[in-house]
């Protein structure tokens, strides 16, 4: 049976931009991520700071939530090298994580492999179906990922 008076405490994340760019290879940036390797470089690498985010996580996690939901551009431009930071970023969540890539993070059509497939094992608590169904008891998420490369 549910218990429908349950209350949860859900943790939503969105685009948290956590890598750097910083020594990107312009042979990697030879395609439309040279337009967001600009934008960065111009004006995003001040406004998405990784020890802003840390801190934000760091109280986020605090509050011990039932689930935390991740959506949307852990990354700039999808790099390989960005995808496992983001990877080993998530390492630090040990809760049920539900997690949806963005369009940054799949900015061109790289070989999921090296970059948003980096991000499936650390989902916690979703189960192998597709879309992925996150569960905790009596609720379940369902993480519909319609990111996809698109031209510039």
């Amino acid at each position: 049976m549910v218990d429908h008076a349950r209350a949860y405490a859900l943790a939503h994340l969105s685009d948290p931009h956590l890598s750097s760019l910083d020594g990107a290879r312009w042979s990697d940036l030879l395609n439309k991520r040279v337009l967001g390797y600009l934008s960065w470089r111009r004006r995003r690498r001040f406004v998405h700071r990784r020890d802003v985010l840390d801190r934000v996580v760091a109280d986020l996690l605090a509050t011990e939530p039932d689930l935390v939901l991740i959506t949307g551009d852990l990354t700039h431009v999808g790099l390989p090298s960005e995808c496992e930071t983001a990877a080993r970023w998530l390492d630090g969540f040990a809760r049920p994580l539900c997690l949806v890539p963005g369009n940054h993070d799949r900015y061109v059509a790289d070989d999921p492999a090296t970059t948003t497939d980096l991000f499936w094992p650390h989902r916690r608590g979703a189960d192998e179906s597709w879309p992925p169904v996150t569960r905790i008891p009596g609720l379940a998420i369902v993480a519909l990922d319609s990111a996809g490369p698109s031209p510039p």
